[in-house]
């Protein structure tokens, strides 16, 4: 915790260039945590945590051509949106689409 300076995971991930953001991703219906990160690549990385165990990689896609300047969760529909050069893309994270 940051209170007492303990780190609880290191994920270093070389080959998505730059990340400039995560965001926290609670998908209740599958009783999971997950976050997504976003990078100066283009590529978008999902992370998810099964029993408060640690994170785990559990998919990657290079959403952009360039770097993605900001991502959005929306808890009700179960999507993660995306935006850069110049477009916005909406991704489904449904059970049946990971």
């Amino acid at each position: 915790s940051l209170m007492s300076g303990e780190m609880m995971q290191e994920i270093n991930v070389p080959a998505a260039g730059y990340i400039s953001a995560i965001t926290w991703m609670d998908v209740d219906d599958r009783g999971e945590t997950m976050f997504a990160f976003r990078s100066s690549d283009g590529n978008i990385q999902l992370y998810e945590r099964l029993n408060d165990a640690l994170f785990e990689f559990c998919s990657s896609t290079i959403a952009h051509s360039g770097a993605i300047e900001s991502l959005a969760w929306d808890a009700n529909h179960c999507q993660l949106a995306s935006a850069g050069d110049g477009s916005a893309q909406v991704w489904n994270l449904t059970a049946d689409s990971s």
